[in-house]
């Protein structure tokens, strides 16, 4: 009897580790290319070799921290490509701090009082369009 190779599935999930010793926050701002306006974080990183680089990296979500019903709740919650993103915080089997993240469809935003008072005046039968016969 064989065993099956069960692997782990990681779509819509993910993990943030604090950075290595080599790496540092350098430099923020917005990058555009053709038009396209990025806002972009550099951090300067050391190969192996001891070659000094710059990474660019490309903001792609936010998170905010979150109202925490109970202890599974997420610790922060936002969004990303049009997704919903939730992380919780941890620590490593080395007590490093790390977030544990999960991705979902994003949730029905809830209209807007104002606009559905909009939509229900503009569905209202206006009186004074009835003909009046002469």
């Amino acid at each position: 009897m064989s065993e099956e190779k069960k692997e782990y599935d990681n779509r819509n999930r993910g993990v943030a580790f604090t950075p290595f010793d080599n790496q540092q926050y350098f430099l923020q701002g917005e990058l555009d290319i053709d038009g396209q306006q990025l806002k972009v974080n550099i951090i300067r990183d050391q190969l192996k070799s001891g070659k000094v680089i710059f990474n660019i990296y490309q903001k792609v979500g936010v998170l905010f921290d979150a109202e925490k019903k109970d202890e599974k709740s997420p610790d922060l919650t936002g969004e990303i490509f049009d997704k919903r993103l939730a992380g919780w915080k941890a620590l490593t089997k080395f007590d490093k701090p790390m977030l544990q993240m999960r991705v979902s469809e994003a949730r029905p935003k809830p209209e807007e009082p104002q606009q559905q008072q909009q939509q229900d005046t503009n569905q209202q039968p206006n009186d004074m369009d009835d003909e009046i016969p002469f």
